[in-house]
């Protein structure tokens, strides 16, 4: 990739993080009483697993992750996503305890930078989605964080560019994609949270539609939880609506 296209590449995750903390401080209540069950599904894992390394897949602003209770038991933090933000960096970055590794979660970007335009194929992309993964076997435990729904958005729109996708297509690399996530978590020490429906209401809070946001089903576990976050309540997300998100913790 050239160094022009990285800095594009860097610069369109980076304003979707920035969407993200503009959100949360417009929609204070939701967001903290979900990035708060979050924090509470991970620590509970801690006391259990008892792990001394920890890879959080996706991990943005730290939000939703008991940092302080992560540094006390672990020996190890990594903090894994597209990039980070510079704040957080700059906060942590000092810790001999927590790395950031900047990688693209879907393992598709570096194939999609390497191929030119014309050349891109459909099922050459499906292929690619098997045969790309992130090693997350030297850690005790993995968390996927607030991921799993938003893996294929930016794949999928980098692609509306360049070729004609169907409806179906775009449902059926959203399972390709998901799926070869929840492979690449290993069994037995990884959680998962994420959201799986959006709702959306009218404003005497009337259901007046859904959508999945994962096309997969997920397993289920005795340790399973689920809760409702409160997404949208300014018609930011939907101008017609307020959303609600059906939210799935998982541990696996």
């Amino acid at each position: 990739m050239s160094i022009i296209a990285q800095i594009a590449h860097n610069r369109r995750y980076r304003n979707a993080q920035n969407g993200i903390i503009r959100r949360y401080l417009a929609e204070p209540k939701g967001w903290s009483a979900h990035a708060e069950r979050c924090k509470q599904f991970i620590i509970s894992a801690l006391s259990d697993i008892k792990p001394q390394s920890v890879c959080i897949m996706g991990s943005g602003w730290l939000l939703d992750v008991p940092i302080d209770s992560l540094l006390l038991q672990c020996q190890r933090v990594v903090l894994m996503d597209i990039v980070h933000p510079k704040q957080i960096v700059h906060q942590h970055g000092h810790n001999p305890k927590i790395s950031f590794v900047s990688t693209d979660l879907t393992g598709l970007a570096p194939y999609l930078n390497a191929t030119p335009r014309r050349q891109l194929n459909y099922n050459d992309v499906c292929k690619q989605v098997e045969v790309n993964s992130i090693d997350t076997q030297p850690y005790d435990m993995v968390v996927s964080l607030n991921l799993l729904s938003q893996l294929p958005e930016g794949i999928i729109e980098r692609l509306r560019k360049h070729l004609s996708l169907s409806d179906s297509q775009i449902i059926d690399l959203s399972q390709r994609i998901q799926q070869a996530h929840i492979a690449q978590l290993p069994k037995d020490k990884s959680l998962l949270i994420s959201d799986i429906e959006e709702e959306f209401y009218d404003e005497q809070h009337r259901l007046v539609g859904s959508t999945p946001s994962v096309f997969i089903d997920l397993q289920q576990s005795p340790h399973t939880q689920r809760w409702d976050w409160v997404f949208d309540t300014h018609y930011a997300y939907r101008e017609d609506c307020h959303t609600t998100l059906k939210v799935q913790a998982i541990r696996m």
